[in-house]
């Protein structure tokens, strides 16, 4: 894999924060092998200082890519995948009226492939697809993508976190989410932003209740010497959440719980020094298991298995009832 991208004028593009570490991390990793790069996003990420790099923020704008890209004279670009599309898919369109230039994006999850190259019913396939393993492949082909632009990639975000550590003390971290108590991660991902309860029975915050219940509603009124922290996904705000727990669970009132986003602290920081993650079926799962902590996949409302993209995940417990939960919590 390196040979194609070996010598070579590379133009990274992400918009998503999972593509966005997996594509950076590559850029870290693999930079002395490049001639030169660029690097595209019409997001910034507060994790961007981690990897020591200059990340260009540009609109999604296709004649403003196409005029950096004219410019920049890429062999190579290499881009993530946003579901829905967006800045990546732009890229990969503008490179089809261009010669002498390989288009190359990495799908880091095991669903929703096809839909990840398609705007308004018509499909963009890169020249090469980059996908998590076997199974990313069989479900990739199912899903009516040629096998011959499918290859295997092991995402390069796994490989740099497990040489990762947390630079702020836990001391640190508590005072920035205003607690001297140990907690418990819920890092979801945005099911009720996309209507998702129809496809898999239930959304984030139907899970939140099922975990709250289970870790604090047998005995409100005691002091517990923990609390769950729930961080919220790139793509919802503190506000929405706090509507969302008010209106959809049957929380009495917020307690136990503290809501952040990335603006107040990276979630690497918030994993390495939790005493566990809970989650769906979000990425920050695996990588939790990278950082060494134990980790949870709370389905208990999810009725087909088939549906799980983490079905078979090494390192991670799954959580289907009251005594799942709670045989996590007390190990």
């Amino acid at each position: 894999m390196d040979n194609l991208f070996r010598n070579k004028r590379i133009l990274f593009v992400f918009s998503d924060p999972a593509g966005a570490k997996s594509l950076l991390a590559f850029s870290k990793l693999k930079k002395n092998i490049f001639n030169e790069y660029l690097i595209l996003s019409n997001r910034h990420h507060p994790f961007f200082t981690e990897f020591d790099c200059d990340v260009k923020i540009i609109s999604n704008d296709i004649e403003k890519l196409t005029q950096v890209i004219i410019k920049f004279k890429p062999n190579v670009i290499f881009t993530a995948t946003s579901f829905p599309v967006g800045i990546e898919l732009n890229c990969i369109k503008i490179a089809e009226n261009l010669s002498n230039l390989i288009t190359i994006s990495f799908v880091d999850h095991w669903i929703n492939f096809k839909a990840r190259f398609i705007e308004n019913e018509i499909t963009y396939f890169p020249d090469i697809i980059l996908v998590l393993d076997s199974r990313a492949k069989e479900y990739a082909q199912k899903e009516g993508i040629p096998k011959s632009k499918l290859f295997e990639f092991e995402n390069p975000y796994y490989s740099y976190l497990k040489l990762w550590k947390s630079k702020l003390s836990l001391d640190e971290i508590n005072k920035i989410i205003n607690t001297n108590k140990k907690y418990y991660l819920y890092a979801p991902e945005p099911l009720s932003n996309f209507e998702l309860e129809n496809k898999f029975g239930f959304d984030e915050f139907k899970v939140l209740n099922f975990i709250y219940d289970n870790l604090f509603k047998s005995n409100l009124n005691h002091e517990y010497d923990f609390i769950l922290i729930y961080k919220c996904h790139p793509n919802q705000t503190i506000e929405y959440v706090e509507s969302m727990i008010r209106s959809r669970c049957s929380l009495v009132e917020i307690k136990n719980i503290t809501i952040i986003d990335d603006s107040i602290v990276n979630i690497n920081d918030l994993i390495f020094h939790s005493i566990g993650v809970f989650g769906i079926f979000s990425n920050s799962l695996i990588e939790s298991t990278l950082i060494g902590k134990k980790t949870a996949q709370v389905i208990p409302f999810l009725s087909d298995s088939n549906l799980n993209p983490l079905k078979d995940i090494k390192g991670i417990v799954v959580i289907k009832s009251n005594l799942d939960i709670l045989n996590f919590v007390n190990y």
